[in-house]
């Protein structure tokens, strides 16, 4: 609450009250939910069989792209390995704000 004499704010502890909305209409309908992968594949159908061919095209570029995160696990320790031998020779955050601390930028003059 502001108070307008003070200027001062003043936070108090309020209820939490969860609001929801409800269609009257499809109140007792049945929610027809779709898993997210079998969207992806009906609209992957539906674009291969009425889609344009630069959209057919995407399609095909979008499942070749795809990631299999299953397949890496066994990857993950050997690319850890590597990037740490390979960055071994990089400074450290001390070693760098050390460096940092050393070297002097002088300032731009306007005047001259």
């Amino acid at each position: 609450m502001h108070n307008r004499r003070t200027h001062q704010v003043v936070l108090r502890p309020a209820p939490l009250h969860i609001l929801a909305r409800q269609v009257k209409a499809l109140k007792d309908a049945e929610s027809a939910h779709v898993a997210a992968k079998e969207k992806g594949a009906a609209h992957h159908a539906l674009g291969e069989t009425f889609g344009t061919k630069k959209a057919r095209a995407a399609i095909r570029a979008a499942e070749r792209n795809k990631v299999d995160v299953t397949a890496m696990e066994g990857v993950i320790g050997h690319l850890v390995d590597s990037i740490e031998k390979n960055t071994e020779a990089l400074p450290t955050q001390g070693a760098w704000s050390c460096r940092m601390h050393i070297l002097t930028i002088s300032s731009f003059n306007l005047h001259r």
